[in-house]
């Protein structure tokens, strides 16, 4: 079946407006419910409490000033002040009163902290940050952070100043720490480590505290990631939990991301550690569920002398094992790719969380040189190399192994297999199933293929070696398919994605083709946005014999960047 662009518009229009479908939202976005309006109202009343003084700054990348507002929030003066406790703004621009009223975790609790002597100081981003993070723009961040503390310690000689962070300004922070004297104590809610498994910081000079919210399904802060964080730096680690995780993906901030619903418990804990008494174990609910059951496995594969260990991410639903399981096959890791550079696994949570809410598993095996997998990742392949399959036979010796040792996991229906994969990976996966393994029942194709090009094609132009390929694999494979591509694809054109379903089905190839309209930047990452295909998914499933579980939602929700 070929689905058309059209019709592909038409459901995205219908489902669009019969309000199914999340909007991708900015992380540092309050969603205000019903519910909730009295509180954040309250808050946002509050912000007469704050000071706020503007500190000259020396610009390192041009000639001038720059400058960044730092708001002060003092206990009233009957209550002694103990510490301070320095916020850094987590955003990309200035906008000092619009993040006041952000209702953060440090900002929400910061009334709670001052009645327990400590004065909680934010400060914003800086005049020339430029629209950039934090984390791209460390050295002035790690500027920002000096001169906030100088301010500081001007303003309240003797008071010792700890650091309170949150989210993505977690890595930029502990790095800019390295080289800051005058920070007792850091305190990090919810980090965002998933670059941060090469980074060393075991030998700063001041204790860190991390607290993590394993029952949050926020797809950036991954409890896996903090837990290695904090045992490979020898910091502090305890959870913040609660009785059940929440129930769709997000990462606002009135969601278990942004700890809503425990700010005595979080005031109390930090409070109590900053003064030099023991952290707890947990806060809130003491035994949390983990909103993913994750784990990282390693498994052998050949390599060219002997064997190497090669890193692979299991996810298992919740229910009753043993689960079906889809096996995605990254696509081709350039060499300056963080996947290579920082060591970050594969874990695209766009694509599992569409198959971890239908009760299947999923597995994300890493290629030799990806992540922590051994080895050294395959450079050497060309647009003009004469076998079509060449490649794609090539990555399937470490995508077999990655089978033979999940058919040895008791958690594993091992007569329910999907195989499937992005770009290169797809590819491989499609090789896979013309091998017709046993066990193997679907294929989940997205934007598969070998480009014979370095540059993008005319429109109608159709590169004859993936064409081949797909027409020899279309030959022997017995199993069915479901093939995703996008109209603006930089590495296929639509006339050869076309030219390739029809010549893999002449063949007697059993696919569905959805041909997505053009997306925001590349079609060929069309697998980072679920709301156009995880309906032609569902149905994928159940053309496969995966029966539909019961109350689950069929559009996948998201409302997080990629990782």
């Amino acid at each position: 079946m070929l689905f058309s662009t059209e019709k592909i518009k038409k459901i995205f229009t219908i489902i669009s407006c019969s309000g199914l479908i999340t909007v991708f939202t900015n992380p540092t976005q309050a969603v205000e419910p019903t519910a909730e309006s009295n509180q954040i109202q309250s808050t946002r009343q509050e912000i007469s409490a704050w000071k706020v003084d503007t500190i000259p700054l020396q610009k390192m990348t041009d000639i001038g000033d720059a400058s960044i507002d730092v708001a002060v929030r003092e206990p009233s003066t009957n209550i002694p002040i103990k510490s301070i406790l320095l916020y850094a703004s987590a955003d990309n621009k200035s906008a000092i009163n619009l993040h006041l009223r952000a209702n953060t975790p440090w900002i929400r609790i910061s009334s709670n902290l001052n009645d327990k002597g400590i004065v909680v100081a934010f400060s914003d981003v800086a005049s020339d940050a430029n629209g950039r993070y934090p984390q791209v723009r460390s050295s002035e961040f790690k500027r920002d952070l000096i001169q906030t503390i100088k301010y500081l310690k001007n303003k309240y000689p003797d008071i010792p100043i700890d650091l309170g962070v949150y989210s993505n300004t977690a890595i930029p922070t502990l790095d800019a720490l390295d080289s800051i004297e005058d920070v007792r104590k850091t305190i990090i809610l919810n980090g965002d480590f998933i670059f941060g498994r090469t980074h060393e910081w075991g030998n700063l000079k001041s204790p860190v505290l991390l607290i993590q919210t394993p029952t949050s399904k926020c797809f950036r802060s991954p409890t896996y990631e903090a837990q290695f964080v904090a045992k490979k730096n020898h910091f502090l680690f305890i959870t913040a939990g609660y009785a059940e995780t929440e129930l769709s993906p997000t990462c606002n901030l009135l969601s278990q991301y942004g700890l809503h619903g425990l700010d005595k418990e979080l005031t109390e804990s930090v409070a109590n550690w900053c003064n030099g008494q023991e952290a707890p174990k947990n806060i809130g609910y003491a035994h949390p569920q983990v909103a993913w059951h994750e784990e990282i496995v390693h498994y052998e594969a050949p390599g060219m002398i002997g064997k190497k260990q090669l890193e692979m991410t299991l996810m298992f639903p919740e229910g009753t094992s043993p689960f079906p399981i889809f096996i995605f096959n990254h696509g081709d890791i350039l060499p300056a790719s963080t996947e290579m550079k920082e060591k970050v696994r594969v874990r695209i949570m766009q694509v599992a969380y569409e198959f971890l809410k239908y009760g299947i598993a999923v597995a994300f095996p890493s290629r030799p040189g990806v992540g922590f997998s051994e080895g050294v990742y395959p450079t050497g392949h060309g647009p003009n190399d004469g076998d079509p399959l060449y490649i794609a036979r090539f990555h399937t010796d470490s995508i077999l192994p990655a089978i033979d040792y999940l058919r040895n996991r008791r958690e594993i229906d091992t007569h329910k297999i999907i195989i499937g994969g992005q770009s290169a990976g797809a590819y491989a996966a499609m090789y896979i199933a013309s091998q017709n393994i046993d066990g193997i029942i679907g294929a989940v194709n997205f934007s598969g293929g070998r480009t014979d090009a370095n540059l993008r094609q005319a429109a109608s132009y159709s590169n004859p070696t993936m064409i081949a390929g797909f027409e020899e694999l279309g030959r022997t494979t017995h199993i069915p398919s479901i093939w995703i591509y996008a109209e603006d694809d930089s590495k296929f054109t639509v006339n050869t994605i076309r030219t390739s379903y029809k010549v893999y089905t002449d063949a007697g190839g059993k696919a569905d083709l959805l041909l997505a309209p053009s997306i925001p930047g590349d079609g060929h990452f069309v697998f980072l946005y679920p709301t156009l295909w995880s309906l032609a998914l569902t149905k994928f499933f159940e053309e496969i014999g995966i029966p539909k579980p019961e109350n689950i939602q069929l559009t996948g929700k998201s409302d997080t960047s990629s990782q």
